[in-house]
C-alpha cells in the first residue's frame, strides 16, 4: 500500500467516524449566558446577588463613558446601588416580554431607560 492509498484510507476512516458521531446542538445565549428571565427570578430570591450583578453592569455604564448595546445611563448624584437594583427589578417586572435576552443586556437597557442621559 502506497502513501497516497494510506492517506486516502485515513481520510475515509476519519470522515466515516465524524459522520457517524453525534454532535451536541449549537449553544444558544441561554446555554452560555444568564438570561434576563433567570436574573429576574434570582433577584426576587436573592437581592444581594441581584445588587452585585446590577452593580457590575452599572459600574461599566456609570463609571465610564462606555455604552453597552448603544445604551448609556446617567444616574442623578446620590443614586445608590440599592436604588439602581430596585429600579432594574421594577423595570423587569414591567417588561416581562423583554427578558428573553442576555441578562447584562436587559440590565443595560433597564438602566438606560430608567436613568437617561440628558
Amino acid at each position: 500500500m502506497g502513501i497516497s492509498q494510506f492517506a486516502a484510507r485515513i481520510v475515509t476512516l476519519t470522515a466515516c467516524t465524524l459522520g457517524s458521531s453525534t454532535f451536541p446542538p449549537p449553544a444558544h445565549a441561554g446555554d452560555v449566558f444568564m438570561l434576563g428571565e433567570n436574573l429576574y427570578k434570582t433577584c426576587v430570591k436573592d437581592p444581594t446577588f441581584c445588587q452585585g450583578y446590577v452593580s457590575g453592569v452599572a459600574d461599566v455604564m456609570f463609571g465610564t463613558e462606555v455604552s453597552i448595546l448603544n445604551s448609556q445611563a446617567c444616574p442623578q448624584p446620590g443614586t445608590t446601588i440599592g436604588d439602581v437594583s430596585a429600579t432594574t427589578v421594577e423595570w423587569m417586572e414591567k417588561n416581562p416580554k423583554r427578558l428573553g435576552y442576555t441578562a447584562y443586556s436587559v440590565v443595560a437597557v433597564a438602566l438606560a431607560e430608567s436613568f437617561p442621559c440628558k
